[in-house]
């Protein structure tokens, strides 16, 4: 008599997963699975986003920091260290400048004919990427 209930149950069990049923238990230990992964998923996601924020930041700061060292080492003698402007020599103050950061990469890396040296002509030893942290910087300038 015990066999042959043991074997109806067997038979249950081995029908169920045939047709898509299952077990209670086996729903639960999936659904544990899944919630692990999706944690595990959702503090990758975190991670990731933290440390693409922290990047951009970083960056960020970094060209305002080189922008700011390279006006002091090259712009700052004529215009003085805070754009100010020196009348003395007739260098324009920057500070609070109309021009847009691209004008200011233009007039920097290209010059125009009609302004004294150096701006007459592009300033030597600038890179693009450089011309463009000097005007960011001067455009925080007020």
């Amino acid at each position: 008599m015990r066999t042959s209930k043991l074997n109806r149950v067997v038979e249950q069990v081995s029908t169920s997963k045939q047709t898509g049923l299952e077990h209670p238990q086996d729903r639960y230990s999936k659904t544990k699975s899944s919630g692990k992964d999706e944690c595990v998923a959702m503090k990758r996601t975190m991670v990731l986003s933290l440390t693409a924020i922290f990047l951009i930041l970083s960056s960020t700061s970094w060209a305002a920091d080189e922008g700011s060292a390279l006006f002091k080492s090259k712009c700052a003698g004529c215009h003085g260290a805070s754009g100010e402007g020196k009348a003395a020599i007739k260098a324009p103050a920057l500070k609070g400048t109309s021009l847009d950061a691209g004008q200011i990469v233009e007039h920097i890396t290209k010059g125009e004919s009609t302004s004294k040296p150096p701006h007459n002509k592009g300033i030597s030893g600038l890179t693009e990427d450089q011309a463009k942290a000097i005007a960011d910087y001067v455009k925080t300038l007020k």
